[in-house]
């Protein structure tokens, strides 16, 4: 069963930021637990898009943008990195 197009979307640019992320570029950090859990935290902090499907993507509005921000700190992103974080620390 093929993924629906907002999560292939999210797959793909997740793993294009574990790849060239930011800080990727480290070759200590590169491959890592670490550079995985950064892409998790870059894809919800500056790509993933709110509401229905990928219309917010790349939309650098002072409304998206504080939309972004409340759920990164507070909301279902915050939810995700916290998840990401205890799968990191259960792997070590």
């Amino acid at each position: 069963m093929a993924q629906p197009p907002v999560k292939a979307a999210a797959y793909a640019q997740t793993l294009q930021l574990f790849e060239a992320g930011r800080g990727q570029d480290d070759p200590e950090t590169r491959g890592t637990g670490w550079a995985a859990y950064n892409a998790v935290v870059e894809y919800t902090d500056y790509y993933q898009p709110l509401g229905l499907g990928l219309k917010s993507l790349g939309d650098g509005s002072p409304a998206v943008q504080g939309k972004r921000l409340n759920r990164a700190w507070f909301g279902t992103g915050a939810q995700l990195k916290r998840d990401a974080w205890a799968k990191l620390l259960a792997s070590v």
